[in-house]
């Protein structure tokens, strides 16, 4: 599901007019969904981490809307962060990686913000 939203996310991004507007559409309907299917993971999932990410992406990058962008990436940050002891050794290395890109894009918007 997200593989798709993501592939429709880059269709957007080279896309103008309708185009732009209809793969957008289809890309959050998308993520939504994968959203909804990841929910009853732990926050600490790599799939669910990366969701969040590529979702707060598409509000920044696509939707233009920077509140939900800044709103998805910090509650999926958030939410892992208060659970890293609780993180298998066998997906540390992937959820330390996302964090650090959900670290890293909270960052840059909030500071984009601020300018």
């Amino acid at each position: 599901m997200r593989l798709k939203a993501d592939y429709m996310r880059y269709l957007a991004e080279s896309s103008e007019g309708e185009k732009r507007k209809a793969y957008s559409q289809y890309a959050e309907n998308l993520y939504q969904e994968a959203t909804k299917k990841a929910d009853s993971l732990p926050s600490y999932n790599p799939v669910k981490l990366g969701t969040a990410l590529n979702y707060s992406i598409y509000f920044y990058e696509i939707a233009f809307n920077r509140t939900k962008a800044v709103k998805t990436a910090r509650d999926a940050f958030d939410r892992c962060q208060s659970n890293m002891g609780k993180v298998p050794d066998d997906t540390l290395k992937d959820v330390q990686i996302l964090q650090g890109l959900l670290r890293d894009n909270l960052m840059m918007w909030c500071m984009i913000e601020d300018e």
